[in-house]
């Protein structure tokens, strides 16, 4: 019943918000490790777009991290080498948002090696990229325990890599609520990119959209956020500043 009116239970990446504007806040990172799939890793002749690539790159993560039943990975070389597959096999907790990437910038007119199975909980969110109004690449953020990507299970999907985001990164936030799709998405990286011009903030990279709720969640109730890289130089020596997890 909670998930229904948005409350999330899952991990969320711990972050500082090291800035208030009006209509967005700037929230600076640790290091966080990631599972990648990118939309040509599944189909390099015809990658799949839309609720295809959504569904599929899903699907993926979700079985690397065993949401679907046993989880598709193995140990890193130490703990288990030389076990069978299964044996080695870690079930990582979910975590929470899913982020969908942009891998093109906006005009500022216009986001443990063990030795038996570990189940790893999901986090939020899941982060997608996009291109036009369709995804690209989309991310699981893997658990907090998870502190570089030697430590993480290695995919059996060879769709999927591990990447880390860097340690120091800051990204201003903009969060909105109703139904997560890339065209909503869209519009709303526009806006924030307008208040981040409005501000003089310099922006570094591509923005992200990040889901925090599962589709059967209220749509006024849900947490969805936009996320632009911005220069971090700024926030160096912020005094005081407010720590989150979520």
């Amino acid at each position: 019943m909670g998930a229904v009116v948005g409350r999330i239970a899952e991990e969320t990446p711990n972050h500082s918000v090291v800035a208030r504007a009006d209509g967005y806040q700037v929230w600076r990172y640790p290091g966080t490790i990631v599972a990648v799939v990118r939309a040509h890793k599944l189909d390099d002749q015809n990658p799949p777009r839309g609720d295809q690539f959504n569904n599929q790159a899903f699907r993926a993560l979700a079985r690397y991290i065993g949401v679907f039943g046993p989880p598709q990975n193995n140990a890193q070389a130490g703990a288990g080498a030389g076990a069978d597959a299964d044996a080695n096999a870690q079930s990582l907790s979910m975590t929470a948002p899913v982020i969908l990437r942009s891998p093109q910038k906006l005009a500022m007119t216009a986001p443990v090696i063990l030795p038996k199975p570990q189940k790893l909980h999901m986090a939020a969110p899941v982060v997608v990229r996009q291109h036009d109004h369709d995804a690209d690449c989309m991310m699981f953020v893997l658990p907090s325990h998870i502190n570089t990507v030697h430590d993480a299970p290695r995919p059996n999907n060879s769709a999927i890599s591990i990447e880390q985001l860097p340690p120091g990164r800051c990204e201003a936030v903009l969060s909105f609520s109703g139904i997560f799709d890339m065209t909503r998405a869209s519009e709303h990286a526009h806006k924030l990119l307008q208040l981040l011009e409005r501000d003089g903030v310099t922006v570094t990279g591509d923005w992200n959209a990040q889901g925090y709720n599962p589709p059967f969640t209220l749509p006024w109730l849900r947490r969805n956020e936009i996320h632009v890289p911005v220069d971090s130089a700024p926030y160096q020596r912020v005094e005081g500043e407010a720590k989150a997890s979520d």
